[in-house]
């Protein structure tokens, strides 16, 4: 019984890395833009396993699937870029002309694409303002346009499912340490957390935080490496765990006001200073965090229970491989004004970072 069963198995696993392979050549052969492609092969293999049965001519079900997936992967993405445009030009004509024009552009380029919706959206967007320009029509409507152009992000992955469909599991392997990545396909062994947790026997809420952590990591590894650097994403769990733990600790010594018993996160020379700086802060309402060249770190702390008079901290500081943090410097800095969001709009980031500069934030005053 045992060797039927293994049989069976090493049966279906043949049969899968025969369609694997298939299915990859037939979609390279059709769409040479590797996102979309991986996209379609992904939907043709789990049409394959759900599917579940025999198949007497497997090239040809995989052509017929290819075909059936590419077709509705490709009028997904073609919808999605024709609602945006019409939504802008408010022309039915000119949003499908758009359309097309964007989604050819995607299709024959090979350049890979993180995030296919944000460059779809970026690219009817230029397309957009093209077109107004072309027909001289409305400043005002190009004006908005401009504007919305702006605000095109390239947002960070949030879901456990967004990190996940970002990478193979050859990077997964990369990123993670040996003993992550063990914890990683362990998980990936059982349909949910809670059947983890009744495996390893250890409670729900532990077994969340281990899969918390786990995936926490997996996206600062993964930022990173992409260049990311202005977003406290990039910190890893014990990372993260010691910085807020520090600015508790700040925030209680700002109460208090004595700064005196600080020496271990920074020289004493440093305490005039951050007790200065900290001096009427009484709430930590929002911060930030961004990554130098030479590794260290400068960290934005932000008080706005006085929105008339908001206080923002900013310090340097190092992070050892212990995560032990030290103070490089600190000063309260000081506010030229305040902008409407109403008059400036969303604020273009680039991987996290503003990618404004001061004499274009200027013309908003």
């Amino acid at each position: 019984m045992l060797s039927e069963y293994s049989k069976s198995k090493q049966q279906q696993t043949h049969a899968f890395r025969n369609v694997q392979k298939l299915v990859s050549t037939s979609v390279s052969t059709r769409i040479p833009h590797t996102s979309l492609a991986k996209d379609i092969t992904n939907s043709v293999l789990l049409s394959f396993i759900k599917e579940d049965a025999e198949v007497a001519n497997l090239q040809s079900w995989v052509d017929i699937k290819v075909n059936q997936c590419t077709e509705s992967h490709i009028s997904d993405l073609w919808q999605y870029c024709y609602s945006y445009a019409l939504m802008l030009l408010k022309n039915e004509d000119s949003a499908q002309d758009i359309s097309q024009t964007v989604m050819i552009s995607l299709i024959q380029s090979r350049q890979p694409v993180e995030y296919v919706k944000a460059w779809l959206k970026g690219a009817v967007n230029n397309q957009a303002m093209l077109h107004l320009k072309l027909h001289k029509r409305d400043s005002a409507l190009y004006s908005r346009m401009e504007n919305e152009f702006l605000s095109v992000l390239e947002t960070v992955p949030n879901t456990d499912s967004e990190i996940e469909s970002q990478l193979n599991d050859k990077e997964i392997r990369k990123l993670l340490s040996k003993e992550e990545y063990k914890v990683f396909a362990e998980l990936k062994e059982y349909p949910s957390v809670k059947a983890y947790s009744h495996a390893l026997g250890i409670s729900y809420n532990q077994a969340r935080k281990i899969k918390h952590r786990l995936y926490t990591n997996l996206k600062a590894y993964y930022l990173k490496k992409q260049g990311w650097a202005d977003t406290p994403d990039i910190l890893d769990c014990r990372q993260l765990e010691n910085i807020k733990r520090f600015f508790d600790t700040l925030l209680d010594h700002a109460l208090s006001g004595d700064f005196s018993r600080v020496f271990h996160y920074a020289d004493k020379t440093m305490l005039p200073a951050m007790q200065s700086s900290f001096e009427g802060f009484s709430e930590v309402t929002d911060w930030g965090i961004s990554m130098n060249d030479d590794g260290s770190f400068e960290v934005y702390l932000f008080d706005l229970t006085t929105e008339e008079k908001p206080i923002t901290i900013n310090m340097t500081i190092t992070l050892n491989k212990a995560n032990y943090i030290k103070v490089i410097s600190c000063s309260n800095l000081s506010l030229m004004t305040i902008i409407s969001e109403d008059i400036i709009g969303p604020i273009p980031l680039e991987k996290g970072r503003c990618t404004l500069t001061l004499e274009q934030i200027k013309t908003y005053l």
